[in-house]
C-alpha cells in the first residue's frame, strides 16, 4: 500500500483504513483475522488525565506522546472520519462501483459518455439504453470524486461512501435550445454570523428558473441538521453545544435533481 498517498488529515486516514480493511479480507483462505490499531485512544489531552493512557508514573498526569494524530479521537475526544471506515467496510475490494442513472427534463439520456474524475485520473463509461451506468473506480484518497458528461458544463463532487456500492443518479439540466445553464451563477452568495443564541444567514440566488426548490441546511459541527429553511434569509435558535456551524445551499430542479453543486459556509462563534 502507498501509504505517502494519503496524506495527514481525517480525510486521508478514513481512505486509508478503507483500502487496508478491504485488503485484509482478500488474504488468501480468510486466514487474516482483523488488525490491531495502537492505539486508538492514545490522545493527549494536557495532562488532566482524563483520556489517552500514557501515565506518568511520578505525577499521575497523562503524557505528550508520538501518536497522538494517528488516533481515532480528536483531541476534544469526539471520533474523527476513520472510525466510520471500520463501522461500513462491507466490500472485500479497495474499489467503488458507482451505478445510477442519468437524465435531464427531457428525460433519460442515452448514449452518453460520464467521466469520473478520481484520485487525478479519468474513468469514462457510457450510459445504456435505458441511461443506466455502472463503473468500478479506486476509493478517492480525498473522499470526493468528480462527476461530468459529455456536452455539459456541469459538474457534481459528490462525498465517497463507506462502503463498496454507491448508487448516483445525476440530473443534467438543460435548457430547450440545447445550451447549458451556468450552473456557477446560480447561487452567488452565501453568508452568515451568529450573534448570541442566533444564526443570521443571507443567501443570494438566481429566481429566475422555472419551478426551481431552494433549500437551506443548517449543522453543528457534529454533522447533525439543526435546522432546514426555504427562506434566503433567516435567524435560526442555535444551541451553545457546538463550536460552529455550517450553512449548506441547495439549488434543485422541479423533479428534485440538483441544478448546481451545493454551496455552503461555515461559520465559527
Amino acid at each position: 500500500m502507498d501509504i505517502i498517498k494519503y496524506g495527514e488529515t481525517q480525510s486521508g486516514q478514513r481512505a486509508f483504513l478503507t483500502e487496508l480493511y478491504a485488503k485484509l479480507k482478500q488474504v488468501l483462505g480468510g486466514r487474516c483475522i482483523g488488525d490491531l490499531y495502537w492505539d486508538p485512544v492514545m490522545v493527549y489531552d494536557g495532562g488532566t488525565g482524563k483520556i489517552g493512557w500514557a501515565i506518568d508514573e511520578k505525577t499521575d498526569k497523562t503524557q505528550g506522546n508520538v501518536v497522538p494524530n494517528s488516533t481515532i479521537f480528536d483531541f476534544d475526544g469526539k471520533a474523527v472520519d476513520g472510525q466510520k471506515a471500520m463501522k461500513y467496510n462491507t466490500n472485500a475490494s479497495d474499489k467503488i462501483n458507482i451505478t445510477g442513472t442519468v437524465s435531464n427534463d427531457e428525460g433519460i439520456v442515452r448514449n452518453t459518455e460520464i467521466t469520473f474524475t478520481v484520485n487525478g485520473e479519468k474513468y469514462n463509461v457510457s450510459t445504456d439504453k435505458f441511461g443506466k451506468y455502472i463503473v468500478s473506480v479506486p476509493y478517492p484518497k480525498e473522499n470526493k470524486f468528480d462527476i461530468s458528461a459529455k456536452g455539459c458544463t456541469e459538474k457534481y463532487t459528490p462525498d465517497a461512501p463507506y462502503y463498496g456500492v454507491f448508487v448516483e443518479n445525476i440530473n443534467f439540466e438543460t435548457y430547450a435550445d440545447g445550451t447549458e445553464p451556468d450552473s456557477k451563477n446560480y447561487i452567488s452568495k452565501v453568508d452568515g454570523a451568529i450573534e448570541n443564541s442566533m444564526l443570521k444567514y443571507d443567501v443570494e440566488y438566481r429566481t429566475d428558473i422555472a419551478n426551481a426548490k431552494f433549500y437551506v441546511a443548517v449543522y453543528d459541527d457534529r454533522g447533525n441538521v439543526v435546522a432546514i429553511s426555504d427562506k434566503n434569509r433567516d435567524n435560526i435558535n442555535i444551541k451553545d453545544e457546538s463550536k460552529g456551524y455550517t450553512i449548506k445551499v441547495m439549488l434543485w430542479n422541479r423533479n428534485l435533481k440538483p441544478l448546481c453543486n451545493v454551496e455552503s459556509k461555515t461559520v465559527e462563534r
